[in-house]
């Protein structure tokens, strides 16, 4: 799966602020909520053999904050 990366906006269709549901919708692909570090803040959601992890805000709204990208996905920054 290919990701343009346009810098403090988005990561292929994910944007920066998105709700946790709206990003589960927009990737369909199977999930596992992660709990970081105990005193955390964050939520992070792990899309499994895809290689994708979104990072969200849980004290407030569960806005995506981070999105993390390693193999299979394919990270490549846009030229415009």
């Amino acid at each position: 799966m290919k990701f343009e990366i346009i810098p403090k906006d988005r990561v292929g269709p994910l944007k920066l602020g998105m709700s946790q549901a709206q990003v589960r919708n927009i990737l369909n692909l199977d999930v596992r909520e992660i709990p970081r570090a105990p005193l955390d803040s964050f939520i992070e959601d792990d899309f499994g053999s895809s290689g994708v992890q979104v990072c969200y805000d849980n004290e407030v709204d569960r806005s995506c904050i981070a999105v993390t990208l390693e193999r299979p996905a394919r990270p490549f920054f846009s030229r415009t």
